[in-house]
């Protein structure tokens, strides 16, 4: 388990709507005779991931709390990370930057590959 202060949490969440505009699809393959089975378990695998860091960030983007604490085990939180780290990176350095004169300093995600 870690814990996100509110800035860290409104950059996930924000990362997470975006991720989550896809979840539909899935809705598409029923209608066919062949449903792809790889696919479609890692399909359901990725948004049960997002919904689980969903309950852990709050569903409403005015949660009152301060502090966030992420409870998905390290190998699903490392496995949605990398997969959206490229845009996660870039919108948390956007956000980094955004803070003006202020000197800030830039953490990266570090997700293992393997």
């Amino acid at each position: 388990m870690i814990a996100i202060n509110r800035q860290e949490r409104d950059v996930l969440r924000d990362e997470l709507k975006m991720d989550m505009a896809g979840i539909d699809e899935p809705l598409n393959w029923l209608p066919t005779a062949e449903i792809p089975g790889p696919l479609w378990h890692e399909t359901r695998r990725h948004y049960w991931t997002a919904m689980h860091l969903l309950d852990d960030l709050g569903w409403s983007y005015d949660d009152p709390r301060e502090t966030f604490y992420v409870t998905l085990p390290p190998p699903c939180s490392d496995r949605w990370l990398q997969e959206c780290s490229s845009d996660a990176e870039g919108v948390l350095l956007e956000h980094a930057q955004s803070f003006g004169g202020r000197r800030t300093r830039h953490v990266g995600i570090s997700v293992p590959h393997g």
